[in-house]
């Protein structure tokens, strides 16, 4: 029995029709790479932002607004403040299960009954 490989599908890859480079990405090397392979792809609408502020993406409505930020790729450097590697906290995946509780770890049963006491009634 033969079977045969297919190739996958080609996948389409994302183009942005509108770009925004702030000063301070235009300014390092990383990001003038990041233009001219912008400029290589076609891409016509790239505005170099006189300062690190990003303007306001505003529409006739939300639903504008919405569909020019998803056309939108801004190129952006963060403060120094957050260019500080951190952790990455290990996933849910690879956590014991939680410890039972106390009085079954000793191997007792706990002292609280099973049912609620009943007093004889005072009549």
């Amino acid at each position: 029995m033969t079977t045969a490989l297919v190739a996958p599908a080609p996948t389409r890859l994302w183009t942005p029709s509108r770009v925004l480079v702030t000063r301070s990405a235009a300014e390092r090397p990383h990001g003038r790479r990041v233009v001219a392979r912008l400029e290589a792809a076609g891409v016509s609408d790239i505005e170099l932002l006189p300062g690190d502020r990003l303007p306001n993406l505003r529409g006739d409505g939300d639903r504008a607004a919405f569909m020019a930020a998803k056309q939108t790729m801004a190129v952006v450097v963060p403060p120094p403040s957050k260019r500080r590697l951190q952790p990455i906290p290990p996933s849910a995946a690879g956590r014991s299960p939680p410890a039972p509780p106390r009085a079954a770890r000793r191997g007792r049963r706990s002292r609280r009954p099973a049912t609620p006491t009943r007093w004889p009634s005072s009549t």
